[in-house]
């Protein structure tokens, strides 16, 4: 199960560094630096096709120091993340008004 979760998070890394979207996986906490994505797991899966589907929350985060400035820039990380990966449930989008870094929240929620 474990080495699954690994190779489908390598696996959703992958897409997104493909759509120019920076994104890593740190085994300890999931952090990712920059402009990126930090994910959470609670449940991934792979369907026969081999897409991803998950049930997680993703922290997408703007650069450091941006502040409120970059919204459309998350806006744009969003659209693409929705092309890239199939939530199980429709999730909620939370904006986080940091004012040293801008954030959107994408939760979606666990059995």
């Amino acid at each position: 199960m474990a080495s699954q979760l690994l190779t489908d998070l390598d696996r959703l890394v992958d897409a997104l560094r493909a759509a120019g979207i920076h994104a890593s996986v740190d085994l300890k906490n999931l952090t990712s630096v920059g402009v990126g994505v930090w994910v959470t797991p609670f449940d991934w899966t792979a369907d026969l096709a081999g897409n991803l589907h998950v049930r997680a929350a993703l922290f997408l985060m703007g650069p450091k120091g941006s502040g409120r400035n970059h919204l459309d820039l998350i806006g744009s990380l969003l659209d693409q993340v929705a092309e890239l990966v199939t939530f199980d449930e429709p999730p909620t989008y939370v904006v986080v008004n940091d004012t040293d870094r801008p954030a959107v929240r994408i939760i979606t929620t666990t059995d």
